[in-house]
């Protein structure tokens, strides 16, 4: 019986346990089910499948008197899907450099609040996107050691100067493993998987 009722789907917002988890790379449908929270998992995949990149969600007992919230990446949606993000939710402009700006969708929580309620909301919001090329951070090598400058330090051939000049072979070894290097593009990738996906959404147009 205790087995049961521990497995039971909660009804209310405020029986969902948060998913304490960060920094995961989403690259496939089951990537979001083991972060986005049942309230909002559907539209997380829904958003997913526009090629529409979700930052980050919350809809859990924690949410309860605030806002459950799916915060999505702006700077890589079509024109079209930026107006409606700003029509829709709350643009955020990070102040650290190198983020990038983000749009909050959100729907009120209360304590009668419930999970079909939350996925209704959000799925009504997310319908109203469009399908949109998939979109990912593809850097150059000097962005790449830029973004990397303080990992690359010691590293690199030294000049006369005391300056180190970082090769393409100093930046693979370095800080290859956090990228996919597209030799032919002579461009970096966040990963094999963004690549592929980049390329194929292009040529089903």
């Amino acid at each position: 019986m205790d087995s049961d009722i521990k497995n039971e789907v909660p009804q209310y917002v405020r029986d969902v346990t948060a998913i304490e988890k960060t920094s995961v790379r989403i690259e496939s449908e089951s990537d979001i089910a083991a972060v986005a929270e049942l309230p909002v998992r559907e539209a997380c995949i829904a958003l997913f499948r526009k090629n529409i990149e979700t930052v980050m969600s919350s809809a859990n007992k924690k949410n309860v008197g605030y806002d459950a919230h799916i915060i999505i990446r702006f700077d890589t949606l079509s024109d079209t899907n930026k107006a409606l993000a700003q029509e829709l939710g709350m643009l955020c402009t990070p102040t650290r450099l190198g983020a990038s700006p983000t749009v909050s969708l959100s729907v009120p929580v209360s304590e009668s609040t419930t999970v079909a309620d939350i996925q209704k909301a959000f799925a009504t919001m997310v319908e109203r996107f469009e399908q949109q090329p998939y979109t990912c951070t593809r850097l150059s090598p000097e962005e790449v050691a830029d973004a990397h400058a303080w990992e690359l330090e010691s590293m690199g051939v030294q000049q006369p100067d005391g300056t180190r000049e970082i090769t393409l072979e100093t930046l693979l070894s370095g800080v290859g493993q956090y990228y996919y290097f597209a030799k032919d593009e002579g461009l970096f990738y966040p990963s094999e998987s963004a690549w592929k996906r980049y390329h194929e959404s292009r040529a089903e147009k």
